[in-house]
């Protein structure tokens, strides 16, 4: 059977590879021959298709703040009352644990992230600090005599340390001066420890309570 030529149109036999007139190869393959269906099982099939992720919800403020608020004033009330102070920083863990549970009970929000469990927790130790100041200032103003009692008290340390370094410092202390540095710290502190407990509480609260349980 003769063929042919593509390019010249020389007549040529079937199968001959190149034109012996003009050179052209008559070996051709078409798109479909040149790139075959890739089998059933390759890395292209198995590649699952691109689904489109949900983003956490941003935190609505009008309602954290009124969670924080609220469990801020619970946590402060025992935080203010001597002894059972003590135990201080349960009730800022719990509290903060507890204003996530309330958060996700006001806002319609499908989930709570560790970090927006953070912030809600943060929130909160200030707010739980805000309330103990104020309780701490009113039993402070009943009770009255606020210095004196300082005075007394650090006189007393001083005298059961026979460090003359020691008494050397409480005495420092002693002055109306060093009481407003000592109340600073104390409250710099205080602050500081309600803020690091509202945080881990926060996040403990995200663990617990961050998803809504699906039936």
């Amino acid at each position: 059977m003769q063929i042919a030529c593509h390019r010249c149109g020389a007549v040529l036999d079937e199968g001959t590879a190149f034109c012996p007139s003009c050179g052209a190869p008559q070996i051709r393959v078409s798109p479909e021959q040149a790139t075959p269906p890739m089998p059933p099982g390759t890395p292209g099939d198995l590649q699952p298709p691109a689904m489109p992720v949900a983003l956490p919800a941003p935190l609505d403020w009008s309602v954290g703040i009124k969670a924080c608020a609220l469990m801020g004033l619970v946590a402060s009330l025992p935080s203010s009352v001597p002894i059972v102070s003590t135990l201080c920083c349960l009730w800022l863990l719990g509290g903060a644990a507890l204003t996530v549970k309330l958060y996700r009970r006001w806002s319609p929000v499908s989930e709570i992230t560790t970090g927006q469990g953070v912030r809600l927790g943060a929130v909160m130790g200030l707010c739980t600090f805000a309330f103990w100041v104020v309780f701490r200032i009113a039993a402070e103003a009943l009770r009255g005599g606020f210095r004196q009692r300082m005075v007394e008290q650090l006189q007393r340390s001083a005298a059961t340390n026979p460090d003359p370094n020691v008494q050397e410092v409480i005495r420092k202390l002693a002055t109306p001066e060093g009481i407003a540095i000592f109340v600073t710290l104390m409250i710099v502190i205080t602050l500081f420890s309600f803020v690091i407990f509202g945080i881990a509480g926060g996040a403990l609260g995200a663990s617990l309570w961050g998803r809504r349980k699906t039936s």
